[in-house]
C-alpha cells in the first residue's frame, strides 16, 4: 500500500478544480490520495462519496476509475477508524475484482481491526495468493490465524 506523494499547491488546486468541475471524473481518485497525503481524511472522504454518486457507472461491473475510487474511499475510512465503513466499500470491490490485490489486502486489514478472525482469514489468504511477496500480508494473515490484534492503528 504505496503512499501518494505531497502535492503542491498548486497541484491541489488544479486537482479541486478538475472535480469541482465533474465530481465524478477520474480526477476524484487522486484528489482523494492527495487529500490522503496531507493528513486530510475527512476531506478525502467527502471527495470520495460525492465521487461515487457523480460517476457514471452503477451496473455490476465496476470501471477501473470506480473500484480505484473505492478503494481509495476505505482508505479514507481506515484513516478516520470508520472500520464499518471501509469494509463496505471493500465488499463492493472485492466483490467484482477477484483480482484487486490494495482491496483484499485491506478488507483483510479492516476484518483485523474488527476482531472478525474467521473471515479474515480466507480474505487474507486471497490477498496472499494475489500478492506472495507483501510482507504486510503476509503479517496480518499470520495474525488472523492466531486470533491476534494488529498493532494500533496511527491516531486520527
Amino acid at each position: 500500500m504505496t503512499q501518494a506523494a505531497v502535492p503542491s499547491a498548486q497541484e491541489l488546486a488544479a486537482l479541486v478544480e478538475q472535480v469541482r468541475r465533474d465530481p465524478g471524473a477520474p480526477a476524484f481518485v487522486n484528489l482523494i490520495d492527495a487529500y490522503l497525503a496531507l493528513g486530510r481524511p475527512r476531506d478525502a472522504v467527502e471527495v470520495g462519496v460525492a465521487g461515487i454518486e457523480a460517476a457514471p457507472d452503477r451496473q455490476e461491473s465496476m470501471s477501473v476509475t470506480m473500484i480505484d475510487g473505492r478503494v481509495a474511499l476505505a482508505r479514507a475510512y481506515i484513516a478516520l477508524h470508520q472500520w464499518k465503513e471501509a469494509q463496505g466499500e471493500l465488499l463492493k470491490v472485492v466483490k467484482v475484482d477477484r483480482g484487486c490485490k490494495a482491496g483484499f489486502a485491506l478488507l483483510g486489514e479492516v476484518l483485523l481491526r474488527r476482531s472478525d478472525y474467521e473471515r479474515a482469514v480466507p480474505v487474507l489468504q486471497h490477498a496472499q495468493n494475489l500478492d506472495p511477496t507483501s510482507p504486510a500480508v503476509l503479517v496480518a494473515l499470520r495474525r488472523a490465524r492466531a486470533g491476534e490484534a494488529l498493532d494500533p492503528p496511527p491516531p486520527v
